[in-house]
């Protein structure tokens, strides 16, 4: 091998692994932070279309559902930050479970409100203006719990 590179492969392999696990770590982390954010479909998605990173997208009927907490602000100032912020966590893990059973997703988070879709990118299922219209009560119910 040019330039003693025989006897440093195996140190160069080995930092070429290292690279590679710490990368599939990091890969890991991104995935499971956008999933909190867009649900896990929508980032299983993205992540199978990772290899064309190109703008556009395809015209399509979707549903959107706009819901936020009642007296949310005023439950706020009298909760600590991280109350606050569990509250929250909670909340959204409950109601992404209710979206994505019924083939949504997330949309957005915005404070305490979501915008949760059907029909969107990730649908799978026939009928989302049905399943998109039973999904407030089902989320209501989910809340009270």
């Amino acid at each position: 091998m040019p330039w003693g590179l025989g006897a440093k492969r195996r140190e160069l392999l080995q930092a070429a692994a290292t690279q590679f696990e710490a990368m599939n770590v990091k890969t890991a982390q991104t995935t499971k932070t956008l999933e909190k954010f867009v649900g896990t479909q929508a980032t299983a998605r993205a992540v199978s279309r990772s290899d064309r990173n190109e703008l556009g997208g395809e015209l399509k009927k979707v549903y959107v559902l706009f819901s936020d907490i009642r007296g949310f602000t005023q439950m706020t100032e009298k909760l600590k930050p991280q109350e606050t912020v569990d509250v929250l966590n909670r909340m959204y893990a409950a109601m992404e479970e209710i979206i994505t059973q019924g083939g949504g997703d997330i949309n957005k988070y915005i404070g305490d409100a979501s915008s949760p879709t059907s029909g969107g990118p990730t649908v799978t299922r026939r009928r989302p203006r049905k399943r998109c219209c039973g999904r407030p009560l089902r989320m209501q119910d989910r809340f009270e719990a």
